[in-house]
């Protein structure tokens, strides 16, 4: 009897629009509080394909696509790290067939290594996810926000709210983001940075 195909899970277009973007995007912030500019490029982008493999008896369980960039912070002097891909215990368990997740991690002058969840897709409103290195979490707050930043209007932004972000000096925070845009503003809730996005160019 032939083997039975392995199921295969690539990561969906509409949870890539969010932040899969290619080298020479940028995003330039100032921070409200202070000033200052913060101009955010992406210098690094991955795309693989892979199949996972059972340790037992060596039998291919199924296929995956997996995606990651690098972008570097002025006013940081730090790397931040981007990968998603589909998390095997709970594929399977819902209605898109495969749950996928969002991390970021940061090596800059507060240390590096830390990887904090940020984004799960199927994105649901008020669900929180654990974050792997601190104990908090990450909960999506709002998928209708609307914000103005000058004179540009921003709908359907999804608020993440994360109670402790280790790639922000481990801090409470609060990360807007909007479709095919990114990252459009960050909001320090200890120290008041809040920087908000006054100019961006992505590639996709």
């Amino acid at each position: 009897m032939p083997e039975r195909p392995i199921p295969e899970y690539k990561l969906p277009d509409e949870f890539l629009r969010y932040f899969a973007f290619k080298p020479g995007s940028y995003w330039v912030y100032k921070n409200k509080k202070n000033g200052m500019i913060d101009t955010v490029t992406v210098i690094d982008y991955k795309f693989g394909y892979h199949t996972l493999v059972s340790a037992t008896d060596g039998k291919a369980l199924y296929k995956y696509e997996d995606f990651g960039n690098v972008l570097i912070s002025t006013a940081y002097q730090a790397l931040y790290s981007i990968n998603a891909q589909p998390i095997g215990p709970i594929i399977d368990k819902n209605t898109m067939n495969a749950c996928y997740d969002l991390n970021l991690s940061s090596n800059g002058p507060w240390g590096g290594g830390a990887s904090d969840r940020v984004m799960f897709f199927p994105m649901k409103h008020g669900e929180s996810y654990d974050l792997w290195r601190s104990g908090g979490k990450t909960i999506l707050k709002n998928q209708d926000t609307t914000l103005y930043i000058k004179s540009s209007k921003y709908d359907s932004v999804n608020l993440f709210y994360s109670d402790y972000s280790s790639i922000f000096h481990n801090s409470k925070v609060n990360l807007f983001f909007k479709k095919n845009i990114g990252i459009i503003r960050r909001t320090n809730l200890d120290n008041g940075d809040d920087w908000e996005m006054v100019d961006y160019k992505t590639y996709y």
